[in-house]
């Protein structure tokens, strides 16, 4: 999943968020969790998905991982929040 959110690889990100989702569908993991939804998250914004209610479910995710000791994946959200915070409610990000 890093590899493809350092790259901006969204469909391998995804793929892989997928894959980990399915695996622990059995016995969920809350750590495994949120990172699934910050791998989802982070490709909205990249693709400019329904800026603002992105921009607030980043926001809440941030606060989630940050209370749940895995302030490791804030970097992305935060790169995130940031290439989103001057866009208005409907406009996407470049490239």
């Amino acid at each position: 999943m890093e590899a493809g959110i350092e790259g901006a690889e969204w469909d391998d990100a995804l793929r892989h968020a997928e894959a980990l989702e399915a695996f622990m569908q059995a016995e969920p993991l809350p750590w495994a969790a949120l990172l699934v939804r910050r791998v989802r998250l982070v490709a909205e914004a990249a693709h400019g998905t329904d800026v603002a209610s992105t921009r607030a479910r980043l926001r809440c995710l941030r606060d989630e991982l940050l209370a749940a000791g895995l302030g490791s994946a804030l970097h992305v959200i935060d790169a995130a929040l940031e290439q989103i915070s001057d866009k208005p409610a409907n406009g996407q990000l470049a490239g």
